[in-house]
């Protein structure tokens, strides 16, 4: 791996970030600092092996993070650091209305559950998109009771996947506040 210096971009008028790494290629920054007042939407393809400050994350609304890599190159012992970088980033957008976990985001999140535990509340988060390596209910349900106001939830991944979280929720004792009430909201399941 190559080492490259940091990523700095000031940029007062930025309104859309996007950064892909592909999965093949290990990353060569250790951070990446976003100065941008106007960013509206962050999205984030890659192995998130850097560290991602962002100067003023509350003007973030659309967040996007897919996590992805390459199984035969990510060793367990590595995962736990994944989490707690991915554990990071989301805390830093915890003013997002619109989010997506894709990939593997809520898989390395549990690798970090100390961290998923102390994330902030979510308190603008309408809407919430989770799809393809979800492995973890118990990291999903977290990050669910800590978005009280959401009303769209969608699902993807297996077939099987929607059917087996909602007998997981049938059976909580602590029902995530957003799930208790069906009136003006909407529970997506996509499979």
């Amino acid at each position: 791996m190559v080492s490259m210096p940091n990523i700095d971009i000031n940029s007062p008028v930025l309104e859309s970030f996007m950064l892909e790494v592909p999965s093949y290629y290990d990353s060569c920054w250790s951070s990446i600092k976003i100065s941008a007042s106007c960013l509206r939407k962050f999205i984030y393809v890659g192995g998130i092996s850097e560290e991602f400050v962002l100067s003023n994350p509350s003007s973030v609304l659309h967040a996007s993070i897919n996590i992805s890599f390459v199984k035969e190159r990510t060793s367990n012992d590595h995962l736990p650091e994944v989490g707690i970088r991915a554990s990071k980033l989301l805390k830093q957008l915890q003013g997002a209305e619109y989010m997506e976990l894709k990939g593997y985001a809520v898989k390395v999140l549990s690798h970090a559950k100390d961290y998923v535990i102390n994330l902030p509340m979510f308190g603008k988060l309408i809407y919430l998109e989770l799809m393809n390596k979800i492995t973890s209910f118990e990291i999903m349900l977290d990050l669910l009771h800590k978005s009280p106001i959401l009303n769209s939830l969608v699902l993807r991944g297996e077939p099987s996947f929607a059917k087996e979280l909602l007998v997981y929720i049938l059976a909580l004792t602590s029902v995530p506040l957003c799930l208790t009430s069906f009136g003006n909201k909407r529970l997506g399941g996509e499979v």
